[in-house]
């Protein structure tokens, strides 16, 4: 974390060997987001290379290191809404993300069925929904870098990630698929 602070510190001050390093840092982290949410190879990398152009030219508006990351992140989610507005695309979940939502007794697979009705029921999601479950279950990220993320207060975004288990868990249990609470 001290490296962090450091480097956009000297980025800031326009170093190119720092602002090199946070781009490499940030660089996995946000094709990894980007592409579970737009399920296109070529269309993550260049929305990647947009947010990290854009995280470039304007380092010098964050204040901290610790809003780096979710300031990073919120540049990320705002090329996914105009990409998905401009594809009308609302494909961002993947039968591989299903273990966001699915667990298994031990000792027990899923079923392609479990599968399926757990992608059908996450594609029926609002793409804030889908986002918030993201960011906190693969990312793990807290209530307080999501609301940023997706410029919202702390407390809504607590409350929203509960409503959306709730609804997760209501659906999933009337389709009488295990649903995993991990947080």
């Amino acid at each position: 974390m001290e490296d962090k602070t450091l480097y956009l510190k000297e980025a800031q001050q326009g170093q190119q060997e720092a602002i090199r390093w946070l781009v490499e840092f940030y660089q996995q982290r946000v094709f990894r987001y980007i592409l579970r949410m737009v399920r296109n190879g070529h269309d993550a990398e260049d929305l990647t290379q947009e947010t990290l152009l854009q995280m470039c030219r304007k380092l010098h508006q964050v204040r901290s290191p610790e809003a780096l990351n979710s300031w990073v992140y919120r540049i990320a989610y705002r090329h996914v809404l105009k990409y998905s507005r401009k594809t009308s695309g609302d494909r961002w979940i993947s039968i591989d993300d299903t273990d966001i939502i699915l667990t298994a007794d031990e000792g027990n697979e899923f079923t392609s069925q479990d599968k399926f009705y757990a992608l059908d029921i996450l594609e029926g999601l609002k793409k804030r929904e889908k986002t918030l479950l993201y960011l906190r279950v693969s990312e793990e990220m807290h209530f307080s870098d999501i609301a940023l993320i997706l410029d919202i207060s702390e407390s809504t975004a607590r409350k929203r990630y509960e409503r959306t288990r709730q609804k997760l868990r209501q659906r999933l249990e009337a389709r009488e698929v295990n649903y995993v609470d991990r947080y």
